[in-house]
């Protein structure tokens, strides 16, 4: 019954899910340690996330790094939406 949830995502987010749930497993033994592990689960997945979310954030500044060095000028226009992209993350 408590999975039953999961089968009415769509086939893609039910399979990030299971990525997600696949990677926060190695902290197991850690959140299942806490007084709550329901919740302690969940702030290893959002540890997760940032640390995705920092990994990214990394590759471009050295795709932009690279982009500079090379004496690429992006275009305007392309700068304001891939800041906005990012402002809303």
């Amino acid at each position: 019954m408590l999975r039953d949830w999961r089968n009415k995502l769509s086939s893609d987010i039910e399979n990030r899910l299971n990525k997600l749930l696949k990677g926060i497993k190695i902290h197991q033994e850690a959140y299942f340690s806490s007084r709550n592990p329901v919740i302690a689960q969940i702030w290893v997945g959002l540890a997760e996330l940032q640390n995705k979310i920092d990994f990214l954030e990394q590759r471009v500044s050295e795709i932009e790094k690279i982009i500079e060095e090379s004496q690429i000028r992006p275009k305007k226009k392309l700068d304001s939406v891939l800041k906005q992209s990012l402002e809303e993350y």
